[in-house]
């Protein structure tokens, strides 16, 4: 189900966090709902996150959502609500998904997917004593086991066996863990080596997993007691659960039912929002900030101590103080209220932590102040794409030097090089240089190759991924040019830029549908797109044109006609290149025909260079596709005379304006055969047009 329905946000939960439990005080109790009778009898799941006053029982909705599924046991943390979805598929397989939601809205964070069997839990619950979660786990073969969870990567680790499976484990306000098994017995947990001691038997059993929490006002456990009986209908075969909510009382190990779920909810990762911090105890630390010089290994923790409790009253006297780096140890002392506190701190390795101050007073815990950065020495940041130009004779490769560690910490820009290396050849031009740009004289060869350049930047000797220029492809075709696409490599002297990154561009399609005619035929295209704009270009192989000389570009092009008319502009320049491309040969225009279209646009140009002439698909969303089946490009230096048929000797081929082969022979071109108009004769090495009016 993808549906997600809120009902009831963590404002409100705020709002109970933070209000002083009165004389009639009733807690309000929130789990993950994941299985029901009414569900089961229906064929339908609303799987999520609900609420449940603890003196009677009615089922509120705070969010609707699959994932919200606490089925292999979930736990709200300081940050965020934590919960294992295990979902068993007839006993081949076991999925097992760790969902991160934020409270303030139950939208979903992140996931970790592909959990270890380990990882499921009957019951978890989080001790922000020691900011980690600690739980009854799936152990080896049918052991269950006592042990930590830790949810940045799901990786259980376990403290010690656990003979009879709990159903319910919390943590009271001053770190103490009591559990309740299956049994119905009480116990309380050693959390370092996981001895328990018997506190009591409450006089009830369980069959299935469930949950459970402590109140953070009054202390009292409040544990859901699950069963399952067989279905009164004989027309349903599935077990019907029976649940309860009972009151545990810890100081006398003494339990009340206080009334059943009347739809046998399976809850799991239950939770009771309490205050914040006790009144008496000290406010939240202000002005934290995190001192580790040029990604030393040491450092300091630097916060301010307030003058007063967490209800606002002034104060004296000493508090002591507790930080913590991803939940381990990392400094701790006392001092005084309003005092300025910079405490030492040694770190093992460089890493990103989250760092977490905590008061003290003879009434209870602060609010925890956090900060969360990489600590040690980092690494730069990878470079971004080298870009690849080519002027007056040589090829000029520029890159940005980083400015930020990778991770957000600190790196020497004096330990940085760069190595060079040109393709084709693998040839290394320039070895642990500093400069950010690199010049390469080039001259332009007879033929078209293609040239490229990597940068591996290197960081105190240690070389990075190299990091790949545009292509740029020196030299020229001859002219005229003609390409069809039939070539599975048609598109290899062609530049294709992607602007918007959207991975939608120009393809060779060999086998492209043309319904007016019911036939398959090779194009260069450009793809049908619902959501995405096209902005995207398909660049010719460099050409020479020379000055006071008509160029003529003709192509063929059609639609697939699956929504409006795409747009397409072209344009011409001197790079293959987005800036490149300066003069516009055609404004956007909609293709319409079903069938190939021939188009032709004249060129002339005011100095001799060398040129590309770019196709730029510009169409919005819901326009069809584009298809171009042939590109020529034809131009008066290419050899081609307005002449008749002559004797030259050798082999000749006359070509259509188009690329087809209209003759073939040795000797005087036989052209009686041929209709009238324009043809290419190739004999020999040269090249002319021929225009036959017959």
């Amino acid at each position: 189900m993808s549906r997600k329905t809120t009902i009831l946000t963590a404002a409100v939960i705020a709002l109970s966090m933070n209000a002083a439990p009165a004389a009639d005080y009733v807690p309000e109790i929130y789990a993950s709902v994941y299985s029901a009778n009414s569900w089961k009898e229906h064929g339908m799941e609303d799987v999520g996150m609900y609420r449940f006053a603890a003196d009677r029982y009615q089922r509120t909705t705070v969010m609707i959502d699959p994932y919200l599924d606490a089925s292999g046991g979930g736990v709200m943390t300081d940050d965020f609500y934590f919960c294992t979805q295990e979902l068993n598929y007839d006993g081949m397989w076991i999925d097992i998904t760790h969902y991160f939601f934020d409270p303030d809205d139950w939208t979903e964070i992140s996931s970790l997917r592909d959990g270890s069997e380990g990882s499921v839990a009957t019951d978890m619950t989080y001790d922000p004593t020691t900011d980690k979660v600690y739980g009854c786990f799936d152990g080896d073969g049918e052991t269950m086991v006592f042990g930590t969870l830790n949810v940045t990567n799901g990786e259980r680790f376990a403290i010690c066996n656990i003979d009879i499976p709990w159903i319910a484990c919390s943590v009271d306000n001053n770190g103490n863990l009591y559990a309740v098994d299956m049994t119905g017995n009480l116990l309380s947990v050693n959390k370092i080596n996981g001895e328990t001691k018997l506190l009591g038997n409450l006089g009830f059993e369980a069959t299935n997993r469930s949950t459970g929490a402590i109140d953070p006002r009054t202390g009292t456990f409040y544990v859901v007691v699950t069963t399952t009986r067989e279905n009164d209908d004989p027309y349903f075969t599935y077990m019907v659960n029976v649940s309860h909510l009972w009151a545990v009382d810890i100081a006398t190990a003494t339990a009340k039912c206080l009334y059943e779920f009347e739809d046998g909810e399976a809850l799991g990762g239950m939770f009771i929002p309490g205050p914040t911090a006790l009144d008496g105890a000290p406010a939240q630390p202000v002005d934290l900030s995190v001192d580790f010089p040029k990604g030393s290994m040491t450092g300091s923790v630097n916060f301010t101590v307030p003058a007063t409790t967490f209800d606002g009253k002034p104060a004296t006297g000493l508090v002591s103080y507790i930080v913590r780096a991803n939940g381990e140890l990392l400094a701790e002392g006392t001092a005084a209220y309003g005092s300025t506190v910079s405490a030492p701190a040694k770190i093992k390795r460089a890493d990103t932590y989250d760092i977490t101050v905590t008061l003290t007073n003879s009434t209870g815990r602060s609010p925890k102040a956090k900060a969360k950065l990489w600590l040690g020495p980092d690494t730069p940041t990878p470079l971004d794409k080298p870009v690849l130009t080519y002027t007056d004779g040589a090829f000029n490769l520029s890159w940005a030097a980083p400015t930020e560690g990778e991770h957000g910490g600190y790196f020497d820009p004096a330990l940085v090089t760069y190595t060079v290396t040109r393709q084709p050849g693998d040839v290394t031009v320039a070895e642990n240089i500093t400069a950010t740009s690199f010049t390469d004289p080039m001259a332009v060869p007879t033929e078209i190759v293609t040239y490229s350049y990597t940068v591996t930047m290197s960081y105190d000797g240690t070389a990075m991924k190299p990091v790949s220029s545009n292509v740029w492809r020196l030299g020229t075709v001859s002219l005229p040019y003609h390409t069809d696409f039939e070539a599975e490599n048609s598109l290899d002297l062609f530049t294709r830029i992607d602007c918007n990154s959207d991975h939608i561009e120009w393809y060779r399609e060999w086998e492209f549908y043309v319904e007016e005619t019911d036939e398959l035929i090779p194009v260069v295209c450009y793809p049908y797109s619902s959501s995405q704009p096209a902005d995207d270009w398909l660049i010719t192989p460099p050409v020479q044109f020379k000055a006071g000389k008509t160029y003529t570009l003709a192509y063929e092009s059609l639609t697939d006609y699956l929504g409006d008319a795409p747009l397409l502009a072209i344009y011409m320049g001197e790079a293959p290149t987005v800036d490149g491309m300066t003069t516009r040969l055609q404004e956007p225009t909609e293709i319409t025909t079903l069938l190939p279209t021939r188009h032709t646009i004249d060129i002339t140009v005011d100095h001799d260079a060398i040129y590309y002439i770019g196709f730029l698909a510009c169409s919005e969303p819901y326009r069809s596709g584009i298809a171009l089946t042939t590109i020529d490009i034809e131009g008066e230096d290419s050899g081609i005379d307005n002449v008749t048929a002559d004797a030259t000797d050798g082999t000749y081929t006359v070509y259509t304006i188009d690329g087809r082969i209209a003759a073939q022979g040795h000797g005087t071109p036989d052209t009686t055969a041929l209709p009238a108009g324009l043809y290419i004769v190739k004999q020999g090495p040269t090249t002319r047009k021929l225009t036959l009016s017959h």
